[in-house]
């Protein structure tokens, strides 16, 4: 239930940062710093999920083989769902923070292009 209030709250704020960004375009920023964290967070948050349900094994091959990081959560989607959720969401909250900037009319150094 914690989670779920964070979030919300997190995506709230990212909401604001992303809106207030046509405004201000320095405020894209944040919500793709909060998009980041959620992503982070969601993909230790699965790391942590393997190594607890799988083992070592499962856990290195996960970090080391590409791709086996999805077979293992297309095998056991019970345990890794709610992670890669909560990473999905961080990424899709940082490419809305980039489309949002470029929208804004900021270059990569933060000036308006005009």
């Amino acid at each position: 239930m914690v989670s779920l209030i964070a979030i919300c709250a997190a995506l709230g704020l990212a909401a604001i940062c992303l809106l207030l960004s046509f405004l201000v375009p320095f405020a894209v920023y944040p919500a793709m710093a909060v998009g980041a964290m959620m992503a982070l967070a969601g993909s230790i948050w699965f790391y942590v999920a393997v190594g607890t349900e799988g083992g070592a094994n499962e856990l290195m091959l996960c970090l080391i083989v590409p791709f086996y990081a999805l077979r293992y959560s297309a095998a056991n989607p019970d345990q890794t769902k709610r992670p890669l959720r909560l990473a999905l969401l961080g990424a899709v909250v940082m490419l809305g923070g980039l489309v949002a900037s470029r929208s804004a009319g900021t270059s990569r150094t933060g000036r308006r292009r005009w």
